[in-house]
């Protein structure tokens, strides 16, 4: 959403500065101070309009700072030029100080009377829409409205009733406005109509309208740089992926700018091509000279997820019959642009049950994944593993003997135009690792889950509903001279929403670290999320399957959690705190869980964590509360 953020700030910018520089040349209804009121003194009037002369200058290069100077100089000797405040004003809006422009363009109504002025008040509307006061702002454009008239208007004064249109969200009469105004096909078309329409519905977050109004300006007008940004700011706002790449990469070599070849790698870096990605951050960089640190950090996030990654660490959990250790070490290996190769080693200790007895199983797991241009991706892997320590009880054996066990894996993830994404896992005989007590009985699980996230709203993508469905059989290691492996049927089906309270993209953490697979990129931006899930559970479990673990048959769940995350210290240090209660109906039961986790980088190209969580319960049925703190650090090399 970075790149939503940067539209919005230029939006504000693009429309002011158009509108001010429409008419640069004091307004006749604003006319010069007197010389009596400048002053008797000849070189006092000589003063002013010196810097009259050298402001209005400074506003045609558009140097916008300056001019603002120079005419609060002006004011300085004539404080009561209402020409020079209604130029000041427009210099202060391009200069983007939005409260000096409304605050100065009042003194000039004032100083002039308060004449008719429907630029003045247009202008000012502007100014107080940015500053969030927006009854004000309905105020001031509801008097240029009015001021116009509904007779034969100039293209400026068309350009101004389209524009306070779009404002009070009436789309529909700004395209009416604004369509009068295109020239017949054959001929070229004024670039304030095309682009302050496409503006019109950039600001009602119509991003395909948008687009539309956009790609037929284009078709008129293909050397206009300006225009072709903002196609592409509105093709990522839509979510459309594969046409905002294909829109910004002539722009990046027909626009030589740090800033066109930054956001082509931002591009790049959200379909997955960190190779290319970091070949255009590092243009970018080269571009600026001195580049700023959210640009120097995107160049470093894509030159380690390029390099190899090993990690390592330990987990602790506890679950109310039993407790597990957990080793883990790994390597990935990225090949190509955007795909790796991950290999994962596990060594779990599990002690307790009933009778009390303990078990150790040693896994290795490998996986591939291979990422898209759309933004899609696609895991296989396959898992090894065997039982390095058999539970027993007094020296007599509790289940049989185990053996070599394969199990594998794999994950797809793609969208589906702009408003879908679905994500499907499935799993053949992978170890069940869900919770301690199923680790101690060396269970296995082959299942399939699937997801499906919606975006409904086209302006934002802070609310996602989700739906989704698991059906998976669990298995168990037969008893001590026994050849059936005790079973679990389980189906499990889910819908919810998350909403996004507030974002900040670019607090970032530092240390490209991938998620505890080792399969996909692992970051943290700041953000404030709340969820909720109602799950429906239904099973079906054999007695000597019980017996050993006791799952329930039937749940009902709804459960809302908060999750908090920032980044502190320029990226060195971060947090994620977690939080959430539920209430499971079928019981009657009152359900909590919680957790926290902290984060060190060691710059760019390691991290380490510390977490842990409680919960009460499971949506799978495992009753009990349940502890989890884990240690782990990645380093790239």
């Amino acid at each position: 959403m970075l790149g939503i953020r940067i539209l919005a700030t230029w939006l504000a910018a693009g429309f002011l500065t158009q509108a001010q520089a429409s008419e640069p040349e004091p307004s006749p209804t604003a006319p010069a101070q007197s010389s009596s009121e400048a002053g008797e003194s000849p070189e006092a009037k000589a003063k002013v309009e010196a810097l009259r002369t050298e402001a209005m200058a400074a506003m045609g290069r558009s140097d916008w700072k300056a001019a603002r100077a120079l005419f609060g100089q002006l004011l300085t000797l004539s404080p009561h030029d209402a020409a020079a405040q209604r130029d000041a004003g427009r210099a202060a809006m391009a200069a983007g100080n939005f409260s000096d422009a409304a605050e100065v363009l009042e003194e000039a109504h004032h100083s002039v009377g308060h004449h008719r002025d429907a630029e003045l008040h247009y202008l000012r509307g502007e100014a107080l829409y940015e500053l969030g006061r927006t009854d004000e702002a309905r105020a001031e454009h509801r008097i240029a409205e009015l001021e116009i008239g509904t007779g034969h208007v100039e293209k400026i004064q068309a350009l101004w009733l389209a524009r306070i249109y779009a404002r009070r969200g009436e789309l529909a009469r700004a395209d009416a406005v604004y369509e009068s105004l295109w020239p017949p096909p054959a001929q070229p078309v004024d670039a304030e109509v095309g682009l302050n329409q496409a503006e019109a519905h950039l600001l009602a977050h119509d991003w395909k309208g948008a687009a539309r109004v956009l790609r037929r300006f284009i078709d008129r007008a293909p050397e206009n740089l300006r225009a072709r940004h903002m196609l592409a700011w509105a093709l990522e706002a839509d979510g459309d992926l594969a046409g905002e790449l294909a829109v910004r990469a002539p722009l990046a070599s027909d626009d030589p700018s740090a800033a066109s070849e930054q956001e082509y790698g931002r591009a790049l870096e959200r379909a997955g091509d960190y190779r290319l990605a970091l070949t255009s951050y590092q243009l970018a960089a080269d571009r600026a000279g001195t580049p700023d640190a959210m640009l120097v950090q995107a160049r470093d996030r894509m030159r380690y997820r390029l390099t190899p990654e090993v990690a390592g660490g330990f987990v602790y959990r506890t679950d109310p019959t039993t407790t597990t250790e957990r080793l883990f070490a790994g390597a990935a290996f990225p090949f190509g642009s955007r795909h790796l190769a991950s290999l994962l080693a596990t060594h779990d200790n599990a002690h307790g049950g009933y009778p009390i007895a303990s078990s150790a199983t040693t896994a290795v797991s490998a996986a591939v994944v291979l990422a898209a241009h759309w933004g899609g991706w696609m895991m296989l892997g396959g898992q090894g593993r065997t039982i390095t320590e058999e539970p027993t009880f007094n020296g007599m054996p509790l289940q049989s003997k185990g053996g070599m066990k394969w199990g594998g894996i794999g994950e797809f993830d793609t969208p589906i135009g702009s408003p879908v994404r679905v994500n499907l896992r499935a799993e053949l005989e992978n170890q069940w690792a869900e919770a301690p007590v199923a680790v101690r009985e060396n269970g296995a699980v082959t299942g399939l889950t699937g997801n499906v996230y919606v975006f409904p709203l086209p302006s934002t993508r802070d609310l996602i509903l989700v739906t989704g469905t698991q059906t998976r059989r669990l298995m168990l290691e037969p008893a001590a001279m026994m050849a059936s492996r005790p079973m679990s049927s389980q189906f499990l089906g889910w819908v919810g929403l998350d909403y996004v309270v507030w974002q900040n993209p670019a607090s970032m953490l530092r240390g490209q670290i991938l998620d505890e697979r080792l399969a996909r990129p692992s970051d943290l931006a700041g953000a404030m999320v709340f969820s909720f899930r109602h799950y429906e559970l239904y099973g079906r479990t054999d007695s000597d399957f019980y017996s050993r673990i006791a799952l329930l048959d039937r749940s009902r769940i709804d459960v809302a959690t908060v999750v908090v995350r920032n980044a502190l210290a320029d990226g060195r240090f971060g947090f994620e705190a977690r939080g959430g209660l539920g209430y499971e109906s079928t019981r009657r039961n009152l359900l909590s869980q919680g957790g926290l986790a902290l984060y060190v980088t060691g710059g760019a190209a390691s991290r380490a964590t510390i977490s842990y969580d409680m919960a009460q319960e499971t949506t799978t049925g495992l009753a009990g509360r349940r502890h989890t703190g884990w240690v782990a650090y990645h380093v790239d090399i």
